[in-house]
């Protein structure tokens, strides 16, 4: 068996979140779960690596959709330009 064995600060830097993101996201099912060692614990590299692996599958499921939004976002701005609708003025609802 091939499996090593990580503290919190090598998750931390693998997963690049928070300590309480991941204790949150574990809690919820969401993470690997830790490893009791004592009085302290650690997380399977495997399955650590997984999960990151697993989230960028998902955002490369996803980035089409987020595509076709900013595309149907700018269509739509286009077609309120043609009606003669004002743009958008961004600058004066900070300076409200």
């Amino acid at each position: 068996m091939d499996d090593k064995l990580l503290r919190l600060p090598q998750v931390i830097e693998i997963c690049g979140i928070r300590r309480t993101t991941i204790y949150t996201l574990e809690k919820r099912g969401l993470f690997p779960r830790r490893i009791a060692l004592g009085a302290t614990s650690a997380w399977v590299e495997r399955e650590v690596r997984q999960w990151v692996a697993e989230r960028i599958a998902q955002r490369d499921v996803a980035a089409p959709e987020r595509v076709a939004t900013g595309a149907k976002l700018r269509e739509a701005r286009k077609r309120a330009r043609a009606q003669g609708a004002p743009p958008a003025d961004r600058t004066a609802k900070a300076a409200a």
